[in-house]
């Protein structure tokens, strides 16, 4: 954040206040501060899919690479997706995680065997089928996508070649 900071000032609350030229004084940026993060329940950082994720596959002992790089792809591609918004973050990685397994692990997507039908979370909420059906979408989407660069990128090879 050093990019924030005006030369002379020592951070960036200072910054703020040099560019409000003396509107505000740093006892009320400091208690405004304070109010918006109470108001804000100081749910700043809230868990996200990604995080929810790497607990899950550790709960599960699940160590396979593959199977946690395809689960945080596909929660990283409800990123671009306003579909996700009213969902929670435990959805959408509970979705990616079982959209993953089974994918990679076919034998092993058994739900009823699945730790988190009991013990944590019911996998079979509407929400949670919601997520793993629009995961799904755009999984396949971003697939067929790839699969037309890869063609077009072969296309203007073979034209230039030729």
């Amino acid at each position: 954040y050093k990019h924030l900071l005006i030369p002379g000032s020592k951070s960036s609350m200072d910054t703020i206040l040099q560019l409000s030229r003396g509107f505000f004084t740093l006892e009320e940026m400091e208690k405004m501060e304070y109010d918006v993060l109470q108001r804000l329940q100081w749910h700043v950082h809230p868990p996200t899919p990604q995080l929810f994720v790497k607990h899950f596959l550790f709960f599960l002992s699940i160590e396979q690479h593959e199977v946690h790089d395809l689960s945080q792809f596909m929660v990283e591609l409800s990123v671009m997706d306003y579909f996700f918004v009213s969902y929670k973050p435990s959805e959408i990685a509970i979705a990616g995680i079982l959209n993953a397994i089974q994918r990679l692990l076919p034998d092993h997507a058994n739900q009823s065997s699945f730790p988190f039908h009991r013990t944590m979370v019911d996998i079979n909420t509407p929400e949670v089928l919601a997520c793993r059906e629009r995961l799904e979408l755009i999984f396949a989407q971003a697939n067929d996508q790839a699969g037309n660069d890869v063609m077009n990128d072969v296309h203007k090879t073979n034209r230039t070649t030729s």
